[in-house]
């Protein structure tokens, strides 16, 4: 009770990649009927139609709006720090921004699968090399983009033990955003050690992320 869906219809999202008109009109399309069959089930959405005349035109605009003056960040683990870096780059409305064990680039995981299967073992030939692998998952790595959130709001939670996200992925995140602030903990995604001083941490980054006026990109 009290919660709210919120699905909007922006052109930040439809027009930071080049796509063909029909295939942007079948997403909103869907996106439209799915909101329907919410409300359809008793769910509170709040629906934001491209056309509206309030559209800030970004998802980070659109959840502002919603919210009023409440502080919006983004906290995410392992894909959800992979979607949290994502945002960083393509919108600078956030409050704060935590990836967590984030992976940076999904072409290089899928290649790093890969090579432990038993197929690579038995010799065979990859039906990609590791660098089409990268350019096919180019358009949503947060390699790609530039850091739009200030720098100051940003702090990478990264694993020295992780086995699924490599260490020199939220590494090689943290070099492209600029060296922004990163805590480094022993263990993994499942075993990490020391979590009461990882939560400190963050509540830390948080509380004064909120509390500081907001800023433009450092």
């Amino acid at each position: 009770p009290g919660d709210v869906v919120l699905m909007a219809e922006v052109m930040d999202e439809a027009s930071y990649v080049r796509h063909h008109p029909q295939k942007i009109a079948f997403i909103f399309a869907a996106m439209r009927k799915f909101a329907a069959e919410l409300q359809g089930r008793g769910l509170d959405v709040a629906y934001t139609r491209l056309d509206d005349p309030e559209n800030s035109q970004s998802i980070g605009g659109e959840i502002l709006r919603q919210t009023g003056d409440a502080p919006v960040g983004l906290l995410g683990l392992s894909l959800g720090g992979y979607l949290s870096a994502l945002m960083a780059g393509l919108t600078a409305d956030l409050d704060f921004v935590v990836p967590m064990v984030p992976p940076a680039c999904m072409g290089d995981l899928a290649w790093r699968f890969f090579r432990r299967s038993r197929r690579y073992r038995r010799e065979a030939t990859p039906a990609f090399s590791r660098e089409e692998l990268r350019l096919a998952y180019r358009v949503h790595s947060p390699l790609t983009y530039p850091l739009r959130v200030p720098r100051d709001r940003v702090l990478i939670l990264a694993g020295r033990g992780e086995q699924i996200v490599p260490p020199d992925h939220p590494h090689t995140l943290w070099r492209h955003w600029g060296e922004p602030d990163i805590e480094w903990f022993s263990g993994s995604h499942l075993a990490p050690f020391r979590r009461g001083r990882l939560f400190a941490r963050v509540y830390e980054h948080v509380a004064r992320c909120v509390d500081a006026p907001h800023a433009g990109a450092a």
